[in-house]
């Protein structure tokens, strides 16, 4: 790889991290209250380490990185509103332990 990332070899093995499911939740409920509140500058602030880690590792020059976060502060101008994370939600780790999500069930299609 042409590229070193060292965000996640020097991150914290989650499996050992107690109330884990309340830290994606804190995540979520902040970024959340600054949507609402329609601060662009404070979510730019928030998620400019996972887009520029997000540019590199799949190789975006400075020109696509700028039009990812021009996109992403377009949609959030447009109203964009988060989808609530489901009751039943789990924490799902991957990525050797580096990486946790909430995970819930998916609807099922009526037809």
């Amino acid at each position: 790889m042409p590229y070193t990332i060292t965000a996640y070899q020097n991150a914290t093995d989650l499996s050992s991290v107690i109330g884990l499911k309340d830290k994606p939740n804190a995540a979520y409920q902040q970024l959340s209250n600054l949507i609402k509140k329609a601060d662009v500058e404070q979510i730019k602030k928030l998620i400019a380490n996972r887009e520029s880690v997000a540019a590199v590792t799949v190789y975006l020059s400075k020109e696509e990185s700028d039009d990812r976060m021009e996109g992403i502060v377009s949609n959030l101008k447009s109203g964009y509103k988060l989808v609530p994370i489901p009751a039943d939600a789990i924490v799902k780790i991957f990525g050797s332990g580096k990486l946790a999500t909430l995970i819930g069930s998916i609807p099922k299609v009526v037809e």
